[in-house]
This record gives structure tokens, sequence and C-alpha cells, in this order.
């Protein structure tokens, strides 16, 4: 199978005397559920950000789609990241001025490839109304974020990030302010409404493992924290690997 995600001989830091990530290598398949899970403050959302091409690496490659970041321009990597990716932040980052519907369709108004891939078997509106229903959400796309719930919003935002069936899906602690029905309900929506989509979600909340097909625990992958060794991370189907598959 094809990987979506490829990291090899990763190293990055924010001061040179203190490296952040130390990652000989990681790799996601295309379509793979990944639940990637460490302590807070311990570089995921990093990691998240080198995977979205958001920073490059100091060594090594990180290969999105078979392309490397590092060979990217700033134009370039921007739309593999706006035409290729869906982002769902910790904050949620919804447009306060826009409504739910708009903030859904702003991907494909800034992405011509992304409303063409949405507007397939019809019109941009019919596909965020059917997204919203698939969410829950249908009778909230005229309303602002302040004028909805967090899990309204949260929903919004992997609406956002799955219109237009982009081939990879980063969510980074997106439950955070849920509590545990809810966060397990937001979870099975994600999931089911991202089939074709390589999910990477980013939290430390391990009651939601089982939702995926494979996990991995960045400090066992992650050399820069101490305590990591140099595991090769690779798709987790017989038990082995640092992961835990899906019950």
């Amino acid at each position: 199978m094809t990987h979506a995600i490829k990291i090899d001989q990763l190293k990055f830091c924010y001061n040179p005397d203190h490296p952040v990530l130390s990652i000989d290598s990681l790799q996601i398949l295309e379509r793979e559920k990944v639940f990637l899970y460490s302590p807070s403050g311990s570089g995921k959302t990093t990691l998240l950000g080198l995977m979205a091409g958001i920073h490059r690496p100091v060594d090594g490659t990180v290969e999105i789609l078979g392309r490397q970041t590092n060979a990217l321009k700033d134009a370039e990597i921007d739309r593999l990241r706006g035409v290729h990716m869906g982002y769902i932040f910790q904050q949620l980052n919804l447009l306060p001025y826009l409504t739910l519907y708009q903030n859904i369709e702003l991907p494909c108004r800034l992405h011509k490839e992304r409303n063409r891939r949405a507007s397939r078997e019809g019109s941009l509106q019919e596909a965020i109304h059917h997204l919203a229903r698939h969410l829950e959400i249908d009778h909230r796309l005229q309303n602002l974020p302040s004028e909805v719930s967090t899990g309204e919003m949260q929903r919004a935002a992997a609406a956002r990030a799955l219109i237009g069936e982009p081939e990879i899906i980063l969510a980074d602690e997106p439950t955070s302010a849920l509590d545990a029905d809810r966060t397990q309900a937001f979870v099975k929506l994600l999931i089911e409404n991202s089939q074709n989509t390589t999910l990477v979600f980013v939290s430390h909340d391990r009651s939601l493992e089982s939702y995926f097909e494979r996990s991995v625990d960045l400090l066992s992958i992650n050399k820069a924290s101490g305590t990591a060794d140099s595991t090769l991370v690779g798709p987790k189907r017989t038990g082995k690997s640092g992961g835990k598959g899906r019950q």
C-alpha cells in the first residue's frame, strides 16, 4: 500500500540546544486511521505541524503524498496543505464573523480543486448540507459560532476539514473541551465521515485508542524525549510495533 505520510530521520528544534523531535521513522498508510498520543507538551502539535508543512525539518525528511516538504516552495506547500489536507485545530479556529455554513465552505472558496471535488455529484451547497446532516449540525448552518454549543462548533470544524475530500485529515486534540460522552460521539462521527481519508488524531486521552486502527506513542519513537528508543513504527497488523489495534 502507498504511504500518505512518511517520516525518515526527522530532527526538529525551535532552539538549537533543545531538540523537540528526533524520529527515525514513522509511516502512515493511505486511508489509515492513527491515534497519536503522549502527555501534553511532548511535541504532538509540533509533529502535526511538520506533517502539514507548517514547520520544516531541521534534518531528515517529511514526505506527504509522495512529496518531500523541504523540496517545496512556500506557495507549493500552501497549496498541498489547502488542497490535500484538512486540519482540525485544538482551538477550532472558526472565523467568528462567518456562519457555520461559511466556515465550512471556506476551503472550497480558497482552492478550486477542493470545490471541484466537493461539487462532483452536485453543487457545493448540496455537499455542505449533506456533510452537515451526517454531522448533525444542518439546523445550525446559518448560526455564528458564538450562537452554538462547543460540540456543534467542533463538528463544524470537522466539516470544514472534511469538505472537498482531502486525502489527509490532521486533528489536534479536537475533543479537549468535551465531556466523555460527547467526545466519543464526535470521534465516531469523524471516523464514519472520513472512510476514504488518512486520519491522524492527536490526543492525550487514551480512552479513545480503541476507535482507531493503530496507535502510536510519541514518547516511544521520539529520541529527543529522553525516554525513546529507535523503534520503527509501521502499519500495525500483528499486535507489535508499539500500537494497539481496534477493539
